[in-house]
């Protein structure tokens, strides 16, 4: 996951592995949900209060991560979803 700025200038990431887990647990829903978790904290600090989340292609544990997003704190404002042709 990656936090850009209006501007798309990458403010803070974050993913599965860099949360701590390895092999096969990095593409869990607590994985996504620990790394948005951690995300939201990020861009907290960096002073960001509402986000505009879009996605690439279609994935179960990217509504984890969308979810835990706004349980922590940021407005999900816009909810785009990108479909790869």
């Amino acid at each position: 996951m990656v936090l850009t700025d209006r501007d798309s200038k990458v403010q803070t990431w974050t993913s599965g592995g860099t949360i701590g887990y390895k092999n096969a647990n990095k593409a869990t829903p607590m994985a996504a949900e620990l790394a948005a978790k951690e995300l939201a904290k990020r861009a907290i600090g960096l002073g960001f209060h509402s986000v505009v989340v879009k996605l690439k292609g279609m994935g179960k544990n990217k509504q984890f991560a969308v979810q835990s997003l706004a349980a922590n704190g940021l407005t999900v404002s816009i909810y785009v979803m990108q479909l790869e042709s």
